[in-house]
């Protein structure tokens, strides 16, 4: 076993301090090779700890800015992408929302496709009113949903959790999540009489989720509501 991989079956133990450790130890002068894949464990075990100042030295990375400047430099775009969608996660978690959804969005400008980050810009679009584009993430995220589970992705392509087996900052979204994503929705929806735009996301949800009985209520009373409101005078063909 090598030092890396004691340190994970430790972080995988929850022993975080004797993992961080380690990898502290094996940051010292590593390869460049090694670099990216040490440093992701790092950050994943200090979000664990709820490190102080986690986010304002993530914020220094991305920024390149002093000592990592030439780290910065040596990352992909695809390795820019996974620390983009970390940053954005950690911000979402301080409700930081505006420095979240900026790095949400440029993580995705890259070509991030995870469910976690499209779930998290659906609900900040949601709040921002954006109705049309978080019913697309929303949906985005409910086709991404059950793939790590069902090993369809490499579990090394930069996903928070992947190397402690728990996701650092618990955001683990269930059908809990996803409905009141979709209540919010409505509401916004029913408001500009634009609820045909959400019948594709219930319906979505209604395959993800087919054991949750209250979404085929949902679906139903939607559907009145759509029936009504276009028998309303004005009211588009």
């Amino acid at each position: 076993m090598t030092p890396f991989e004691a340190a994970q079956v430790l972080a995988q133990n929850s022993d975080f301090n004797e993992s961080l450790k380690i990898l502290n130890s094996l940051w010292i002068d590593c390869d460049p090779r090694d670099e990216f894949s040490i440093f992701c464990a790092m950050m994943e075990v200090s979000m664990a700890q709820k490190t102080p100042g986690i986010r304002d030295a993530f914020d220094q990375v991305i920024s390149g800015e002093g000592e990592w400047s030439e780290f910065w430099a040596r990352r992909t775009l695809v390795e820019q992408g996974i620390l983009f969608e970390w940053y954005g996660e950690l911000c979402y978690s301080c409700n930081e929302m505006g420095a979240a959804l900026d790095s949400l969005t440029r993580a995705a400008s890259l070509g991030r496709d995870t469910s976690n980050m499209w779930l998290h810009l659906g609900d900040l679009y949601l709040k921002n009113n954006e109705l049309e584009l978080s019913v697309r993430y929303l949906r985005r995220s409910l086709e991404l949903y059950k793939q790590p589970g069902l090993d369809i992705l490499d579990p090394h392509e930069g996903y928070l959790g992947a190397y402690s087996g728990t996701h650092p900052l618990d955001f683990n979204p269930g059908p809990t999540e996803y409905l009141g994503a979709l209540l919010d929705v409505i509401k916004l929806a029913k408001g500009r009489r634009s609820l045909r735009s959400v019948r594709d996301l219930v319906v979505e949800m209604i395959h993800q989720f087919p054991r949750e009985e209250r979404l085929p209520k949902i679906r139903l009373l939607l559907e009145r509501s759509l029936v009504n409101h276009s028998l309303q005078p004005g009211y588009p063909a």
